[in-house]
């Protein structure tokens, strides 16, 4: 599996040149060089869907594997799983929904069960939705569900309308990335993408899980 970074400086210089609108341009071109991405970082089969919720695109690989998974093959499942997902922050008054959260396995994660969270790719409080979209959950390590993390959902939850986006990085065939890309098209035209390490003892530039 190769984990190929994506030039988002050439793709912002690009989107700035275009005349079409930044927004509009990076809605329409990161989603194709993240397929693109995703598929030199996994060998497993693909199923690609796109679909839209609320003011967000969800770009999802639908394919999973038809057999029971049998737990004791020493095999990780090959499960559905989200490929990326962007928008525009449009935040929520409602309580958000939980039910869907409350159905993630945490005491089957490695390490203790405190050290997860049940997260969003996109958080409820910039437009993200867990009722009826099972596609923006995941596990998250709770370490990281915060500091810079929270600073740039909280950038985007203070700015509505801002373009953000959430990419989750796999290093194997189930639904739990090892690290979560996560970005915002600022109000000065800049892009501010940050990565995040999403497994014990991964290292992403100085963080460490």
């Amino acid at each position: 599996m190769t984990v190929r970074a994506v030039p988002y400086a050439e793709i912002l210089a690009a989107a700035h040149a275009s005349g079409d609108g930044v927004a509009q341009f990076l809605r329409e071109e990161l989603p194709l060089c993240w397929q693109d991405r995703y598929h030199l970082m996994t060998d497993r089969p693909s199923e690609i869907l796109v679909f839209a919720y609320g003011t967000f695109d969800y770009i999802c690989d639908v394919y999973q594997q038809s057999d029971p998974y049998d737990a004791t093959s020493g095999e990780l499942p090959v499960e559905a799983r989200l490929l990326a997902a962007i928008g525009i922050s449009s935040p929520k008054r409602t309580r958000r929904d939980d039910s869907r959260r409350r159905g993630l396995a945490v005491s089957a994660m490695p390490g203790p069960d405190a050290m997860w969270d049940r997260g969003h790719y996109i958080g409820h409080a910039i437009g993200g939705t867990v009722d009826g979209n099972e596609a923006n959950v995941f596990l998250q390590l709770r370490s990281v569900n915060r500091g810079r993390y929270r600073a740039m959902e909280s950038y985007c939850r203070d700015n509505i309308g801002v373009v953000c986006f959430s990419r989750p990085i796999y290093a194997d065939t189930s639904a739990h990335p090892t690290r979560i890309e996560f970005g915002v098209l600022r109000t000065d035209g800049e892009l501010w993408v940050e990565n995040f390490p999403n497994r014990p003892g991964e290292v992403v530039g100085d963080a460490r899980a």
